[in-house]
């Protein structure tokens, strides 16, 4: 059945070829191209939304509103009123722990050690709060409050040790806090 078929369009493409007529060309409308395009894009750009919504949990907090977290590693944060905190959704506990802050929180870090890959000795994890792009804070275990707001950058130590580094491009700093000092980053405009 097939070898019938095939000679039947044979025979049409060479009829067509010998009519001298050129053969028709058949073009997508510009519309599905655009379509096409549309599609592909919403896709790709659904697929990162997804991926941005589950890789990390967020939390926010309204004006004039509090909020009490507690991190997987026990850590706790007392997210103030107009604030967001975002960390990974797969916190490991063999790694140092990473979190992102817009607004204001106070930090009760939990001390941890997580192995180490050359002598099998564990080290402290570090906890990092990414206050802006510029400003990030490590700690060992402490407790400290952050403010990043629009024209400044404060952190205050209650206890404990931070470090916080200071990238400007010009001239890159750290400070070493010990309990009871603050330290403010005015925000370059």
């Amino acid at each position: 059945t097939e070898v019938p078929r095939i000679a039947n369009m044979k025979r049409v493409i060479l009829g067509q070829l010998s009519s001298g007529k050129p053969p028709v060309r058949r073009r997508i409308p510009s519309w599905q191209w655009v379509a096409a395009s549309l599609l592909v894009f919403l896709l790709a750009g659904g697929g990162f939304w997804t991926y941005q919504r589950w890789a990390y949990v967020n939390y926010a907090t309204q004006y004039g509103e509090a909020r009490t977290l507690v991190l997987p590693d026990g850590s706790e944060v007392t997210l103030k009123a107009n604030s967001n905190l975002r960390y990974p959704r797969d916190w490991s506990d063999d790694e140092d722990r990473e979190v992102w802050l817009s607004g204001e929180a106070f930090f009760h870090v939990q001390k941890k050690q997580i192995p180490s890959h050359s002598a099998g000795n564990p080290r402290p994890a570090t906890f990092v709060v990414h206050a802006t792009e510029a400003v990030d804070v490590a700690v060992l275990g402490t407790e400290f409050n952050v403010s990043t707001r629009a024209e400044a950058t404060e952190v205050a130590l209650q206890s404990g040790r931070v470090r916080v580094a200071v990238r400007h491009k010009a001239q890159p700093q750290t400070v070493l806090l010990q309990p009871g000092d603050l330290v403010e980053i005015a925000h370059r405009r």
